[in-house]
């Protein structure tokens, strides 16, 4: 009691220190850098990597774009060329008269380097830069060649995708907010019983949103997609925590003699519950650290962190909110809009051989379709078609077919073997063609012969490098196979071998991640099961609930799968552990009260009143996860973004319907079972005739999904 007496005796000075908090944390959080490229978060040692830093140190080459104008002559062409190499930031910009006088017809032009350059009426100029695709001096000088090349110009390539992605993204993160902060008030205000207990909860969630987005800034960087989604499932996971303190206050308020007695003993009747309830979603979270791939220790570490914040606002500064305001609480009552939950409750414990029929006849499809669900990588495929540098992309790829260029670097052994590797990378069907110094002097000329500005484009340090550009894109199946062979093609000429391209790395993001999800999945799984068994000293408990869980999480991926919808890779590698961690309180709560019915009513009357109870606060808990989420994932240009946020919003959703329509049936089911596995647990009661217990419609939505202190 020590604690909540301090907190209800000092509630102003509380509200004061974090009112005074919020500055150094808004500026924490405008100073905080966002990384678009989630090639950054890939481990070093990997070879693409590698070869990344290599064109990047030893030849200038970071990133590269192509700019095509079309119906223009040769001497315009040039012109601008010219205009773009002058540009800061800019390696090299190459056209056709780095080798040809303008002058010359292009049928004297070898095909092999006329295709380069020139598509019917197009001609495209590659442009080099000395900085990665996310640099600054990269994005402005992606921006001066978009005016210096005018409107009707076609730009694409990896930087200009992140120019425009940054852009989209800093006018939409704050909308992203906006529309959660509205549905989510607009789903409470059906749930509570004032209009003003949302506002003061959205208050004290959006403190510790600042908190948590504040504090990103020692974490040097963050990605846009964990920017993006954090600040709205904080806001939505965490909000029943406040729910509960408010019930709970609301019904010691009719046992004390003053609010401030009340909300004593409500925080202390409350606070240890939600804290050991908040690490079930703060273990599902911290799975994600554990990845290989650095943007799950990013995402991870952002969301434990939001946990965290909203439980310390929650406890410290909400109490004091609601004793401010308790006047003006009280002149704002209203009805509960939700409907009780009396007549599913009879459904769900009379129906519970069909519900248990379906979750058997689903469980074993679910889990093998959610294997087979598309899962994309490219970045360019996550954005909105109506956005600038995705339109270029496709139209740069129907005109001039370009696909994807892939540097393969190697240690430098002369021309005469570079000659042999060309000519063997030439004979692989996908690729369409290969660039190299030995491909414009030939195997003939002594190297002491070649102009040093001609060597110095294919040479750097102890490496050689071609440019090989493919006729597949990244996601074409036969791109993995075209870079499988230059490999082995390469490496059976030169003992070090590297591939650099979006597509190598890819292939690289690819390989682990698949280790990377199966590992995180299954340390989430074990650490909230683990939680669970402790919370209840149960062996069985933890299996049924995470079950339930999975099952839901099996069924919105098989979802995905049958709608023919493919998932951007973060969005697939990240969903189970974080809908597992959200939404595991549901089953926790329901099982919660169907123990404690059970001390008093046999197994079914005891089933039918957990159900009755609990059945707001899993759905006000849902509803407010669900309808924040897929509002943002509508409003989205950023497909990824949107994409993780609906397939959260449809998985609490799926979660809520499991645990209130088929968990009820496995534990009925399990019930001597789990007698048998779980310390002190409740002996059924004798069965008698016993009256039905009904909420009134105007009862607060009971305690939200979180564990009371009965519980434990």
């Amino acid at each position: 009691m020590k604690w909540s007496n301090f907190v209800v005796k000092h509630r102003k000075i509380l509200l004061i220190i974090a009112s005074i908090l919020l500055i150094p944390a808004l500026i924490g959080y405008l100073q905080t850098q966002i990384n678009y490229d989630v090639t950054d978060y890939l481990p070093k040692h990997l070879s693409s990597k590698q070869g990344q830093d290599i064109l990047e140190k030893d030849f200038r080459i970071a990133a590269n774009v192509y700019v095509m104008v079309e119906n223009q002559d040769p001497y315009q062409v040039a012109q601008l060329k010219e205009s773009i190499q002058k540009v800061p930031g800019v390696e090299k910009a190459s056209w056709l008269d780095d080798l040809y006088h303008p002058s010359v017809p292009s049928f004297y032009i070898p095909e092999e380097i006329r295709k380069n350059f020139e598509s019917g009426d197009a001609s495209i100029i590659q442009v080099q830069f000395i900085h990665n695709s996310t640099s600054s001096v990269t994005q402005e000088a992606v921006r001066e060649i978009r005016e210096l090349a005018g409107p009707k110009a076609t730009i694409s390539g990896f930087p200009v995708i992140l120019l425009d992605l940054n852009d989209v993204f800093s006018k939409e993160q704050y909308l992203y907010i906006l529309i959660a902060v509205t549905a989510i008030f607009l789903v409470l205000s059906l749930s509570t019983s004032s209009v003003l207990q949302p506002v003061l909860l959205l208050i004290t969630v959006g403190f510790s949103v600042v908190y948590n987005m504040g504090t990103n800034v020692f974490m040097g960087s963050v990605s846009y997609i964990t920017q993006a989604v954090a600040a709205v499932l904080q806001l939505a996971v965490t909000m029943d925590y406040g729910i509960f303190l408010i019930h709970r206050f609301e019904e010691e308020k009719d046992k004390h003699d003053s609010p401030d007695q009340a909300m004593t003993v409500a925080l202390s009747r409350t606070g240890t519950a939600i804290t050991s309830s908040a690490l079930t979603t703060i273990a599902g979270f911290l799975a994600l650290v554990t990845m290989q791939f650095g943007l799950g220790r990013d995402m991870g570490m952002v969301l434990a962190k939001g946990v965290i914040f909203s439980l310390i606002c929650i406890l410290l500064l909400l109490p004091g909110l609601i004793l401010i305001f308790q006047k003006q609480i009280e002149r704002s009552q209203h009805r509960i809009l939700l409907p009780n939950f009396t007549k599913a409750a009879n459904l769900v414990v009379n129906r519970r051989t069909a519900f248990l029929a379906l979750f058997l006849i689903l469980l074993v499809p679910a889990f093998f379709l959610k294997q087979n669900v598309g899962v994309f990588y490219s970045l360019e495929k996550g954005l909105s078609k109506e956005i600038t540098a995705v339109a270029d992309a496709e139209r740069l790829k129907q005109k001039h077919g370009v696909a994807e260029i892939v540097y393969v670097i190697f240690e430098d052994r002369g021309l005469a073997t570079e000659q042999e590797l060309t000519e063997h990378l030439k004979t692989i069907p996908e690729v369409k063609s290969v660039n190299s110094l030995v491909t414009f002097t030939g195997p003939h000329i002594p190297e002491e012969f070649i102009p040093d500005d001609v060597k110095s484009e294919f040479r750097g340090g102890r490496y050689a490098y071609c440019a090989v550009e493919l006729s597949t894109g990244q996601a074409d199946s036969r791109t993995d196979k075209a870079l499988n062979q230059i490999k082995k093609t390469t490496g059976s000429l030169y003992d070090h071998v590297y591939l650099s391209s979006e597509a190598a790395l890819i292939q690289d993001l690819r390989n682990l991640t698949n280790k990377d999800l199966a590992r995180v999945n299954m340390i989430s799984a074990l650490a909230i099961a683990m939680i669970i068994a402790i919370a209840f000293s149960s062996l069985t408990l933890p299996v049924l609930l995470v079950l339930a869980i999975q099952f839901a999480i099996w069924v919105n991926l098989s979802g995905a799968f049958l709608s023919g919808t493919e998932l951007y890779f973060v969005t697939y590698l990240v969903l189970g552990s974080v809908q597992l961690g959200a939404t595991v309180d549901y089953a926790i709560l329901l099982t919660s009260k169907y123990r404690e019915s059970l001390q008093e009513h046999p197994p079914q009357e005891a089933m039918r009143l957990a159900v009755e109870r609990s059945g707001r606060s899993i759905l006000t808990s849902s509803l407010t996860l669900t309808v924040s989420t897929i509002a943002v994932a509508s409003f989205s240009k950023i497909k990824m973004a949107g994409q993780m946020c609906g397939m959260l919003g449809v998985g609490a959703f799926i979660s809520m319907l499991t645990i209130l329509f088929i968990l009820p049936s496995l534990l009925l089911l399990s019930d001597k079972v789990i007698a048998r596995t779980t310390w002190r647990w409740p002996q059924a009661a004798i069965e008698t005739a016993i009256e039905p217990v009904i909420e009134p419609s105007d009862k607060p939505a009971g305690e939200p999904v979180r564990q009371t202190e009965n519980n434990r």
